[in-house]
């Protein structure tokens, strides 16, 4: 806008917002005469010329005042292109030296990047952007020092980004190859600490640090990081999608305020995770940790994917809280793996999971559903103490070592459809409030519900129990049902409160198994010999088998239960 056009403008608001102030003050006093009264006198010819004057002045000041501001303006616009000249001209430089064959120009570029962002807030986006898609770049690590000489050395196994990820290096590295793959190493470090030296918001003290970057978007994906270290670190979001972690990773304490992508990535050594903050949507699908992985104490306020993740090594979950769904499904764990008091605000999913080692659910409280259907637990699997209030699903879930449940509650329908346990199973002091149903489950040895409670209905229809199922002082509310079940072992229901009649119907019991102890049945329910020597044969079972009959017992309602 040119000057003239400004300053007419400026006055022309002046004069109408002068002219409005008069109007109003007139209506105001009552409206008054605005000619005198009497004739015109010198002294009126001399407040006149006072007002002319004073007006003359007050206009001057508006232009002044229009031409001081169009100065400053013009000088700050002026200086505005000088400033994004003189970073365009810096950013340029420091970034072709990121180009350079020599890692010391590399390394003068970095910092000279680091710089710039330090002194242009509004860059800061930008110039991490730089870095990040620097470590995004193809990388090949270095060998192992050689003996000596020019020979050539063969590189060790490593792990290359983005589909060629875990491949071996076989082919042979000359000592000046390997000297420029150390240096191209130090240059990446440096990358990695500056981002991780300005992403932590507060110094040594308590203040929050001038150093820091606020609300910083991250994408390394694809990206090989060597031993990264994020600790106490806030981001906005974080994309590492099928990164590369080689020499360990640390996040302890790490903040991520928006979504965190992590899915196909690789951990090579131990990583960390404990204490950190998922604020978005937390993703490691297919993730791979080949070393240790500790999430205690992390809390994952949005949903936690960890779909057909890997896990080689230990993983710990310890007093993790997921605040909303979180999703374990398909997933491996070779190692052990502690989810001791953790919390499932939402539903839990361990469908298909594999444990091969461990699993530590003690004292965890699953709010919503937990479902472990299908999965395997090769290792012990405990589950002491915890609190399933929603439904609590393993069906068809197979364990190899000892599963326990004691002192566990189930406040949802329990379902263990098909479930089969080839060591001791402790269900003792077990509060089942809801439905229970272990239809067609497999105990193959003991099966421990002593002093268990059922409050809803209780199926053990067809189950199979191979070696001592112990119901002793267990009470039954609702219905329980034994229909078709097997008993091969010692029972045990010494003790044991039925608030119905139990259902026995085709219940089977092997006699001439060597048993330890005797057996003990429910007031009312007597083993009985079969009526023939082809209704004591089972097809898929050994040895003699006879019938369980419940008489009717004149303390107990009535209700359809038959033998």
């Amino acid at each position: 806008m040119a000057l003239s056009t400004h300053i007419a403008l400026v006055l022309g608001v002046a004069i109408v917002s002068a002219v409005g102030v008069g109007v109003v003050l007139w209506v105001a006093l009552g409206h008054p005469p605005l000619r005198p009264a009497g004739n015109w006198t010198t002294s009126n010819s001399f407040e006149f010329v006072k007002i002319v004057l004073a007006l003359a002045g007050g206009v001057g000041a508006v232009v002044a005042l229009v031409v001081a501001y169009r100065k400053q303006h013009l000088g700050e616009t002026a200086e505005r292109r000088e400033d994004i000249k003189l970073f365009a001209e810096r950013f340029t430089k420091a970034s072709d030296q990121l180009g350079s064959d020599k890692a010391a120009v590399r390394l003068a570029g970095m910092y000279a990047l680091e710089d710039l962002a330090q002194g242009t807030p509004s860059q800061r986006q930008t110039i991490v952007n730089v870095l990040c898609a620097y470590l995004r770049m193809p990388y090949l690590p270095a060998s192992a020092p050689s003996s000596g000489g020019n020979a050539p050395v063969e590189t060790t196994t490593s792990t290359a980004p983005a589909e060629d990820a875990g491949a071996v290096l076989d082919q042979c590295v000359d000592h000046d190859e390997n000297e420029r793959r150390q240096q191209e190493r130090q240059v990446r470090l440096t990358a990695q600490r500056i981002l991780g030296a300005h992403l932590r918001p507060q110094d040594d003290g308590a203040r929050v640090s001038d150093a820091f970057w606020q609300d910083i978007d991250l994408d390394l994906t694809g990206a090989t990081l060597v031993g990264l270290d994020l600790r106490k670190c806030h981001v906005r979001t974080a994309k590492f999608d099928n990164a590369v972690f080689s020499e360990g990773a640390l996040f302890r304490q790490a903040t991520f305020n928006g979504n965190a992508w992590f899915s196909n990535a690789i951990f090579d050594g131990d990583t960390g995770f404990r204490e950190a903050t998922f604020c978005g949507q937390a993703w490691f699908s297919e993730v791979a940790f080949n070393g240790y992985v500790g999430f205690g104490e992390t809390r994952f306020s949005g949903y936690a994917g960890f779909g057909e993740a890997v896990f080689r090594g230990d993983a710990g979950f310890g007093d993790v809280t997921f605040a909303e769904g979180t999703g374990f499904g398909k997933a491996t764990f070779c190692g052990q793996a502690w989810f001791s008091k953790a919390s499932f605000s939402g539903n839990a999913g361990f469908a298909e999971t594999s444990f091969s080692v461990y699993a530590g659910f003690g004292k965890s409280t699953f709010c919503g559903d937990a479902r472990f259907d299908n999965a395997t637990f090769d290792g012990q699997a405990w589950f002491g103490g915890a609190a399933f209030n929603g439904r609590a699903g393993f069906d068809e879930a197979s364990f190899s070592g000892y599963a326990g449940f004691g002192e566990a509650s189930f406040n949802g329908v329990a379902g263990f459809y098909k479930a089969l346990f080839r060591e001791d199973a402790g269900f003792g002091e077990t509060s089942f409030n809801g439905d229970t149903k272990f239809d067609e489950a497999t105990f193959a040895r003991g099966a421990a519900f002593d002093r268990a409670t059922f409050e809803g209905n209780a199926g053990f229809e067809e189950v199979t129990f191979n070696g001592r199922a112990g119901f002793g002082r267990a009470t039954f509310n609702g219905r329980a049902g034994f229909s078709r079940a097997r008993f091969g072992g010692q029972a045990w229901f010494g003790g044991t409160m039925f608030g119905m009649r139990p259902c026995c119907v085709d219940a089977r019991v092997r006699l001439d198994a060597t048993l330890v102890g005797a057996r003990t049945w429910p007031d009312g329910v007597t083993a009985t010999e079969p009526s023939s020597q082809d209704k004591a044969r089972l097809p898929d079972l050994e040895g003699t088998w006879g019938y369980l009959q419940a008489a009717i017992v004149d303390h107990l309602p009535p209700a359809d239960l038959a033998g």
